[in-house]
């Protein structure tokens, strides 16, 4: 048997995401960006490698510096592409 139940629902999202989460979606963005997929909405090179520097937390191991050296790459092999 059913019955009705009203609650109030408190908005208590976070605003934060951590690092892991952010570089991630970095890494994710930056590969629908060279696949050109229809789902990249605005998202722009420049905007990965913002997303990315912001989220390299603790990078012991250099591999978070070299996915943004390789994102500044691809962009700048688009500008030269782009002047031809």
């Amino acid at each position: 048997k059913s019955r009705l139940l009203e609650l109030p629902v408190q908005n208590r999202l976070k605003n934060e995401t951590s690092d892991d989460f952010r570089f991630s979606a970095a890494v994710a963005s930056f590969g629908m960006l060279l696949r050109k997929s229809e789902f990249l909405g605005n998202t722009t090179i420049n905007s990965v490698i913002n997303l990315a520097e912001s989220a390299k937390g603790a990078d012991s191991e250099g591999y978070r510096s070299e996915f943004v050296r390789l994102a500044k790459t691809v962009d700048n092999l688009e500008f030269v592409a782009e002047e031809k």
